[in-house]
């Protein structure tokens, strides 16, 4: 009923045949109520927007913990 997100860093990044041939090691997952068309599209958005962000990746990417990991993803604007 509500939509939920999930983050994951990867210690070994995976070949996905990037444009910059960078294995990918960030990965997010969303799960969207069905009916929440718009809200799904914000919030890629959202996503999109931060993670262009060259700085915001920087820091995910040397986050130790969840919690400077939400901070980052959450205070990047």
């Amino acid at each position: 009923k509500k939509t939920i997100a999930g983050f994951m860093q990867l210690n070994n990044g995976v070949d996905y045949e990037t444009v910059d041939n960078i294995p990918v090691d960030l990965i997010f997952a969303l799960i969207v109520p069905e009916e929440s068309t718009d809200e799904h599209l914000q919030i890629l958005a959202m996503l999109a927007e931060t993670l262009s962000n060259t700085e915001t990746i920087s820091k995910l990417r040397k986050s130790k913990n969840s919690a400077e990991i939400f901070t980052h993803l959450t205070n990047s604007q």
